[in-house]
């Protein structure tokens, strides 16, 4: 029979959009460090980035691994083909897990990044090393939107945000530390 179809299944590919940033801070490793797993800094990140309902936790393993997890809800300013899919705003929960520190002080972690009611992730890998004076944060990983047709563009426009948030993440880290 010409014409008919008996089975279609979606067929949703495995793409995604790699990113790779950097935020550089006049102090130390261990400075840096503390700044990160600090509730009040963590508060002050929050409500200086456009989240509203925050939550947050930092808890400590015995062997030493250190979990910092955010939870906002930011105004949803996405493309319009997304806004039916999460409506105005976006639940977001961010984990960040640090493990002990190596020899020379530095760190290294996982990132991850969940976005209730959106078929959508952030991975990556989270690198603290002393650098010159001061200290860098490297941070690379994907975005991937298990979204047929449209994905591409919700990963692309989230890799966009995620780099903005970075930036202003390096400025209000800077902010704090100099205070």
């Amino acid at each position: 029979m010409l014409g008919q179809v008996t089975h279609f299944k979606w067929k949703v590919l495995g793409m995604s959009r790699p990113f790779s940033a950097e935020e550089t801070f006049s102090d130390n490793v261990e400075q840096v460090f503390a700044m990160m797993c600090d509730p009040d800094y963590l508060d002050f990140l929050i409500a200086n980035s456009g989240g509203i309902d925050p939550g947050l936790s930092v808890d400590r393993d015995d062997d030493g691994t250190i979990v910092v997890t955010l939870d906002r809800s930011l105004p949803a300013q996405v493309p319009s083909f997304a806004r039916a899919m999460v409506g105005d705003h976006i639940a977001v929960r961010e984990s960040r897990t640090w493990q002990p520190p190596a020899d020379d002080g530095s760190r290294s972690g996982t990132l991850s990044v969940r976005f209730d009611g959106a078929p959508m992730e952030i991975t990556g890998d989270l690198a603290l090393e002393n650098e010159d004076a001061g200290s860098r944060l490297s941070v690379s990983g994907r975005v991937k939107a298990s979204i047929p047709l449209v994905g591409g563009k919700l990963e692309e426009f989230a890799r966009d945000q995620l780099l903005r948030f970075v930036a202003r993440e390096e400025e209000l880290g800077g902010q704090w530390l100099d205070r």
